[in-house]
């Protein structure tokens, strides 16, 4: 008959005796009867098996017997209604049958299911989530639905990757002896690509049971994971990870060769790192610290106090910020030094502390110069010097970038050289890979031979160790304003992609957006159109 499936066949008619010609054997060794021409309009399959080998049994042992009736009533009715009980078995008879339109309806209803994941899904529906993409991924080679549950784990929205993967590796031991063992921890690996440590710490849990049967599953993880982005403590943590594993009792030698075949990659990934750091240095104000250390001081005098005991202030520069933007964050830029009541104090601890004055310059925004509390903590102006190149957010942000600086060489009058004294800050952008705000970095390029055809680089009137970086923004009508950096902790892209955040500063992505709703440690925000630019500023003081 020249019909179109899914079709209404009429369900009642299946197991009929004067209507069934083949029947179907699953699991429980029952028998459910059916008819060849229905079944054969719907798969390709049973046609040929009925039609070519006049097969009257179809051997369907390998799934349930709910399953099998199910997958016949779809068949009659034209409506598939799959639950999670049986979902495995009836998505791969439909593939091993080539029912196409029941296959997407079945990839539909998980995509569904997939879509509804919140902060407050189960753990148990998660692992069904997850364990069925693994399986259906390696049973019927379709990755899709994994791709799906992968992109969902791994979302900021969901957080996912942190709250189920630390407890499916919990519970490790007892999935181990699965089928899908090995793709999933794949998928585990695809989850995690932005929060490795999450790997590192779920897998120490694994080895402080001291049980040597859960190494090869700790090594297969361990040696997947990338390694090249971890921070100082989280590639601490890794090496001490490995090191507990080798010092296990009866580690099988396979599993020291892999370890101990990882501790030496590491190795060679510090000493690439090791290699960079020589050629360039860290600018003292550019450690990103966080403003909610500061925030909470009851008085400028308190908070002094804290300044002076914390190890991250290195010279005045960096005490100011701190004072300034705590005074900001209560009253606002115009009032801010006023606000600020142990000037007095401050220029004492720079005298104590042999550090720079801080340069008017650096403070004539405030107009506030003339104060009698001033007088030991200003000095006569600096060197300001702007980055020749006014950068986009996304130029900023999510690219790697040599920002040059021109300034006069102040012990040459007259130069031989071709192009212009200068230096070189690179500026490590927050991507690939993800949001995390660990790669972005602020370094001055200290390496002499370091190529570039328009600057003269001059390192023997310049060092980092006399350099302070800030930011000017200008906004979206060409109005300029400067701030410092060195209490806004690490820029990152908000959860959403709708903006960038440095701080108390919002840039949007596109459009105005709407600004939102979120509880942040600042007391007020700045927010800027997508059209805005920042310009690196250095100050150097002797």
């Amino acid at each position: 008959p020249d019909c179109k499936v899914p079709m209404n066949f009429g369900v009642q008619y299946l197991s009929c005796s004067s209507h069934c010609n083949i029947f179907f054997e699953p699991a429980d060794g029952s028998c459910i009867g059916a008819n060849s021409v229905i079944i054969s309009l719907n798969s390709p399959v049973i046609h040929y098996l009925t039609t070519e080998l006049a097969q009257e049994i179809i051997d369907v042992q390998e799934f349930s017997n709910e399953a099998v009736q199910c997958f016949l009533e779809s068949c009659y009715s034209g409506d598939l209604k799959p639950n999670k009980n049986i979902f495995r078995h009836i998505i791969k008879m439909a593939h091993v049958f080539k029912v196409s339109w029941m296959n997407r309806k079945l990839n539909n209803y998980f995509r569904e299911l997939v879509n509804v994941v919140d902060v407050e899904t189960t753990f148990d529906d998660l692992l069904f989530l997850f364990e069925e993409s693994v399986y259906v991924n390696t049973a019927i080679k379709n990755g899709t639905l994994m791709d799906s549950v992968v992109k969902k784990f791994s979302s900021e929205l969901i957080k996912s990757d942190q709250f189920f993967v630390c407890q499916f590796l919990v519970s490790l031991p007892l999935r181990s002896n699965s089928s899908s063992f090995i793709p999933g921890l794949d998928a585990i690996v695809k989850i995690t690509k932005n929060h490795t440590q999450v790997i590192i710490n779920a897998v120490s849990g694994l080895i402080q049971k001291k049980d040597v049967a859960l190494v090869e599953e700790s090594c297969y993880l361990l040696e997947r994971i990338d390694t090249s982005s971890l921070q100082f403590d989280d590639s601490k943590a890794y090496i001490e990870l490995l090191e507990r594993i080798c010092a296990l009792e009866n580690l099988p030698i396979t599993s020291f060769k892999k370890i101990n075949a990882m501790l030496i990659n590491n190795a060679k990934k510090s000493f690439h790192r090791i290699s960079q750091d020589l050629s360039s240095k860290s600018l003292p104000n550019c450690k990103f610290l966080e403003f909610k250390s500061i925030k909470d001081f009851e008085d400028s005098n308190a908070l002094l106090d804290y300044l002076c005991t914390c190890s991250d202030v290195t010279n005045g520069y960096i005490m100011y910020d701190a004072l300034h933007e705590w005074a900001v964050n209560k009253v606002g830029s115009k009032l801010a030094n006023k606000e600020i009541s142990c000037f007095k104090k401050f220029g004492e601890v720079l005298q104590e502390k042999h550090w720079t004055k801080i340069a008017e310059n650096y403070m004539d925004k405030t107009n506030d110069s003339k104060r009698e509390d001033l007088k030991n903590v200003l000095q006569p102006s600096c060197n300001r010097i702007e980055s020749q190149k006014a950068f986009t957010l996304q130029e900023l942000f999510e690219n790697n970038n040599d920002v040059k600086f021109y300034f006069h060489h102040p012990k040459r009058e007259k130069c031989g050289q071709t192009c212009r004294c200068g230096f070189i800050v690179q500026v490590t952008g927050l991507f690939p890979g993800g949001i995390l705000p660990a790669p972005f970095s602020i370094r001055f390029i200290s390496d002499h031979d370091f190529s570039s055809e328009d600057i003269n680089l001059n390192m023997d009137c310049i060092d980092a160790s006399n350099m302070h970086i800030a930011m000017k923004i200008i906004d979206e009508q060409g109005e300029s304003e400067e701030f410092p950096i060195t209490w806004l902790g690490y820029p990152y892209k908000e959860e959403t992609g709708k903006y960038f955040v440095w701080g108390r500063h919002r840039f949007f992505v596109k459009g105005q957006g709407v600004i939102p709703k979120e509880k942040a440690i600042y007391d007020w925000c700045r927010y800027y159109l997508p059209e805005s630019k920042i310009v690196l500023v250095v100050y150097v003081f002797e």
